[in-house]
This record gives structure tokens, C-alpha cells and sequence, in this order.
């Protein structure tokens, strides 16, 4: 669709800031945009939506592709179910959830029960979990809650019987791990630690955060 009136883009400005590495002099005039939460940035976000949402509020055939598509959206939706010990886990949409919900059985028999419903941790619905890991008695959930497509990860662990939790701060890049052993919970990060091995005890449940073992490295191409 085409639009009578140019679209008006709200201004963008431009710093003076300028980085140098390795002795070459590298711009970055829109630095102040990764402060996300300042009042610069948010009325910067704000004006931006409206031109956007401004334009889109033009489409005529905007209702009935939204329309078509939550026809086509809203169906059940399950993933592949994953045993531990004699428990049965598994994930499902009921169709128009904004997130998959962690349901868990206790046998083949049994009637499903919810172990975490991310809808019901915000109320837009951006709560999205990252990674999960069951502990091999099937007595622990291990799981790592992104928000808004977040990198940064905040991991928890939920007792399946009781609903329990346990709340960490969060790390950035992390997956969770079943370790041999009825209880143990290997948390990876990709952020540097100055010590490597922390343990983490929770009642009856052990975390190890980083682990020291290496899997893969290239020692000769370092990061910035």
C-alpha cells in the first residue's frame, strides 16, 4: 500500500561519540540508544511506534488478515513429550497463548498438570522460557525465563509436586544441564566468571553454575 503523505520519521540525533581500537577511530553516534530505559531512549521508542502504528491504522485490509490469521493460528499445539523417571513432560499451546505451557504427567494414565505457565508471569505475555531441565527423579524443573526476546536469562527451579521455587539473578547465554546423579543441575554461561565453579544448594537440589570442563575453544582468535 502506498501512503498520499510521506511518513514523518521522528529525529534521530546523532552523538559525538567515537571509539578507537587498535588505533582506528570507529564512530558510534547512536550509543545512547543501548540505554534502553532512559527517557531519551523510551520517548525515542514511543515516537517511532506511532509513526508506525499511525501508518498501519491506514491498511483496509488490516482487520481481515489479522482476522485470517488467528483463524490460522489457533489450534493445539504440543511438543514432543520427554520422560523422567516415571514422569512424562511435555509442552502445549491451546492455540492463541502467547507461550507454550510446561505441563507434566505423573503415568500415561494420569490427568496433565501445569508446571509453569509463562502467560501468568507478565501481562503482555513476553515472559518466554529459554531452556528447562529436569533433575532425573523428575522431582525438579530447572528453567531459564527470558523477557521480551531477552538475552539476559533469569533461571529458577520449581519443585514439580508442590509448585516450590527457588529464584537465581540472572545471567546472560545460560543452558541448563542434567548431570548424572539424581539432583544435579549444571548451569552453562557464556558470561566470564572469576570463579568458575560456584556451587548453588537448594533443599535436596544441588546447581553448579559454570562449568570448568572445556567442550570446544580457539585459543589463537580472541573477542574484543
Amino acid at each position: 500500500m502506498s501512503t498520499a503523505h510521506p511518513l514523518n520519521y521522528p529525529p534521530s540525533p546523532r552523538s559525538p561519540q567515537v571509539d578507537y581500537y587498535h588505533g582506528v577511530e570507529v564512530p558510534d553516534p547512536y550509543r545512547w540508544l543501548e540505554s534502553a530505559d532512559s527517557e531519551e531512549t523510551q520517548a525515542w521508542i514511543a515516537a517511532q511506534n506511532q509513526v508506525t502504528f499511525d501508518y498501519l491504522a491506514q491498511i483496509d485490509a488490516r482487520d481481515a488478515i489479522k482476522a485470517r490469521l488467528t483463524a490460522l493460528w489457533n489450534y493445539e499445539k504440543f511438543s514432543l513429550p520427554f520422560r523422567k523417571n516415571q514422569r512424562y513432560f511435555y509442552f502445549k499451546n491451546d492455540g492463541l497463548q502467547n507461550q507454550s505451557v510446561l505441563y507434566c504427567l505423573d503415568s500415561l494414565e494420569a490427568a496433565p498438570k501445569v508446571v509453569i505457565d509463562p502467560n501468568t508471569l507478565s501481562e503482555d505475555g513476553t515472559v518466554a522460557i529459554a531452556s528447562v531441565a529436569v533433575s532425573e527423579d523428575g522431582a525438579y524443573v530447572a528453567y531459564g525465563l527470558a523477557t521480551a526476546g531477552s538475552d539476559w536469562v533469569e533461571w529458577q527451579v520449581r519443585q514439580v509436586d508442590t509448585g516450590g521455587g527457588f529464584r537465581r539473578s540472572p545471567t546472560s547465554g545460560s543452558n541448563l544441564v542434567v548431570l548424572p546423579g539424581q539432583r544435579t543441575i549444571k548451569a552453562f554461561s557464556i558470561v566470564a566468571t572469576t570463579n568458575p565453579r560456584a556451587k548453588r544448594s537448594f533443599p535436596g537440589l544441588t546447581i553448579i553454575r559454570n562449568c570448568t570442563t572445556i567442550a570446544w575453544e580457539r585459543p589463537n582468535q580472541k573477542t574484543a
